[in-house]
């Protein structure tokens, strides 16, 4: 799905709004950055010891067609993103439940250079923790402070 908004790269501000939206907003999280220190089997490296660990660390092409894909976030210049009618207790394949999602797009944008400045949360079922977790992340954030708990919430489930 997120190979439609692929060529949108000066796109600044989304609104994502109600079901279906999670292969989004996991299109809009960063691959992890790779690790550029030399960790695990192998050791210490000897001094005058000059390329050893980058030949170990090369990836073998000869039985690959070419290189790994690589994830490419959508929206690249993204800044601002506002959240409508989602419940963040919703579960997540892979990422545990959307709040971790959103909070692991967050931190993962601000450690690519590439960090949300503004983040609104509307009408949302998010704990109160929750909100004043994500606002530690993001300079301008707004959340309308409905947890989405009420009775009517409840006895919909």
């Amino acid at each position: 799905m997120s190979e439609i908004f692929q060529r949108c790269t000066e796109v600044t501000t989304v609104q994502f709004s109600g079901c279906g939206v999670i292969g989004l907003l996991q299109a809009l999280t960063p691959p992890k950055q790779a690790d550029a220190t030399t960790r695990g089997k192998g050791g210490k490296r000897k001094r005058g010891d000059k390329g050893a660990g980058a030949r170990a660390q090369a990836p073998n092409d000869i039985d690959n067609d070419g290189p790994a894909p690589v994830h490419v976030p959508i929206f690249p210049k993204l800044t601002s993103l506002r959240l409508k009618v989602l419940d963040f207790s919703d579960a997540v394949p892979g990422s545990g439940v959307l709040y971790d999602l959103v909070k692991g797009a967050v931190k993962r944008r601000e450690a690519n250079n590439t960090p949300l400045t503004m983040l609104y949360i509307d009408n949302c079922v998010i704990w109160k923790a929750q909100a004043k977790a994500l606002e530690k992340f993001v300079r301008d954030f707004r959340w309308d402070e409905h947890e989405g708990y009420d009775e009517d919430v409840e006895s919909d489930r």
